[in-house]
């Protein structure tokens, strides 16, 4: 066993079980995971797995692990795995959440009365237990004390299984007894397309087949294809002759892959030998946000919560994109992409850029979404973080309107003519005034007095916070 394998999974004090180290009797016990998700071949070389079964990790590859089960061996990803002996292993454990989070997955369709799940809050540093009743979510603080877990001081666990095991059996106070866990409906986005891409951006144009157009922008068409037969996948196919933009594109490209957040798309290649070349990234089934929200508009039937939902989703990408120096320069709805339990992540990154600077130079070749721009992007042709504040402002007011185009009683030229005059946006009719005070606040003329994302997620989590209330045990 490789020594950073060693090193990583070892459960002993002095960590590297190699000479010198503490012996065990069996060293195969350290190296014993389970699968939490069921796992499909995408090359040859990886092993096939269903959830629940328990695996030999021999080494490991950057995100991937080489492992035997059952006289068989083969590479799976890391995401996927877990200790067999710890919490991460548990069906009902989801990990880092917030309440938001564990709301949305709680309240899928394939959940019902008494189904439940264990997160943990890193703002706290402690768990939590929610559970589903009827059309709510009720959130318990599960405290700590002396190695022992519990609701109530009455009842204590020396493991959260051992309360969760309780609680299934008893009610004893809570909204109801538990039944079965959250059904996890996704898998974890992988870091690269498999084992043998970690590392690589360029890939071959033919291990790509193209399978359905989703839709078409202003840089080229999306496609939903397949990377080796095996794995669906998005390409964007980018329209661009000049030999500077093709250049840009690959040097934002190498950066680019390297993002790693939950609410930023993946990107995992690009083929700049094809004509036309295009981008790879991870394929998101329930397409834009702007769709989304266009499909509802006609009974607008999208509880408050859900819709600053999404914008806590996206405030949080773009504190992530802010934290990497990375400027996205197109945020709007129609680059908002949604995963299976609507969960937002940040995509086309077509526009953006990394900079040591506070800004960057805008190009003559930039195609730019007009209403959605600041002051600056006019006056000086310069673009920050603070200037996709702007837009994040613009996006709001899509949100609140379903996906309509904002301010659609004004159209190009006037828009650029009322911001270099100085003139306020408008707000959305009937938006309630704490959404409309986050509107302005991000449409403030000076710049650096714009809040950060950071900022933005705060103020918009306490628009909601009666909602997420937690509950106690009586």
């Amino acid at each position: 066993m490789a020594l950073a394998l060693c090193k990583r999974y070892c459960c002993c004090p002095r960590g590297p079980c190699c000479p010198g180290g503490p012996a065990h009797d069996d060293l195969r016990r350290q190296s014993r995971f389970v699968s939490i998700y069921s796992y499909g071949p995408r090359t040859s070389q990886d092993l096939r797995l269903q959830k629940g079964e328990a695996f030999e990790v021999l080494r490991e590859k950057g995100p991937w692990l080489y492992v035997r089960q059952g006289g068989k061996e083969g590479f799976v990803p890391r995401a996927f795995t877990a200790s067999a002996d710890s919490l991460e292993a548990k069906e009902w454990f989801f990990g880092k959440l917030t309440r938001l989070d564990a709301k949305r997955f709680l309240m899928q369709a394939e959940n019902s009365d008494g189904a439940f799940l264990v997160w943990r809050n890193e703002e706290v540093n402690c768990y939590y237990l929610s559970v589903r009743i009827r059309k709510l979510v009720r959130h318990y603080q599960i405290e700590a004390s002396d190695h022992r877990f519990f609701l109530v001081q009455r009842q204590k666990f020396p493991s959260l299984e051992k309360l969760v095991k309780y609680y299934s059996n008893n009610a004893d106070g809570l909204c109801t007894k538990l039944e079965l866990p959250c059904v996890k409906l996704e898998a974890p986005s992988l870091p690269s397309l498999s084992h043998n891409t970690v590392g690589l951006l360029e890939i071959q144009a033919d291990s790509i087949e193209k399978m359905k157009k989703l839709g078409s922008g202003s840089f080229g068409d999306v496609w939903l294809a397949t990377w080796n037969g095996t794995t669906e996948v998005a390409i964007k196919e980018l329209r661009v002759s000049i030999e500077s933009m093709q250049n840009k594109i690959q040097d934002e490209a190498e950066t680019m892959w390297r993002l790693n957040h939950h609410r930023v798309l993946k990107l995992y290649a690009v083929c700049m030998l094809a004509d036309p070349v295009f981008i790879v990234t991870e394929y998101m089934k329930n397409g834009s946000l702007k769709k989304y929200l266009k499909g509802h508009r006609p009974k607008k039937d999208l509880e408050f919560i859900a819709l600053v939902d999404f914008a806590i989703q996206i405030a949080q990408g773009m504190d992530y994109m802010e934290s990497m120096h990375c400027i996205h320069c197109d945020l709007r709805s129609e680059n908002i992409l949604l995963t299976e339990t609507l969960s937002c992540k940040i995509g086309d990154f077509g526009l953006a850029s990394f900079t040591d600077n506070q800004s960057i130079q805008l190009f003559a070749e930039m195609k730019l979404p007009i209403k959605w721009m600041a002051p600056e992007v006019f006056e000086s042709q310069r673009y920050s973080s603070k200037s996709d504040v702007w837009s994040f402002g613009v996006l709001l007011v899509e949100i609140m309107t379903y996906g309509e185009m904002p301010f659609p009683d004004i159209n190009n030229e006037a828009y650029i003519r009322g911001l270099l005059q100085g003139s306020p946006l408008p707000t959305p009719e009937d938006c309630p005034e704490g959404m409309a005070d986050i509107m302005r606040l991000c449409w403030t003329r000076e710049r650096m007095q714009r809040p950060s994302f950071k900022d933005l997620e705060e103020n918009l989590t306490r628009l909601i916070d009666p909602g997420l209330e937690e509950d106690r045990v009586h």
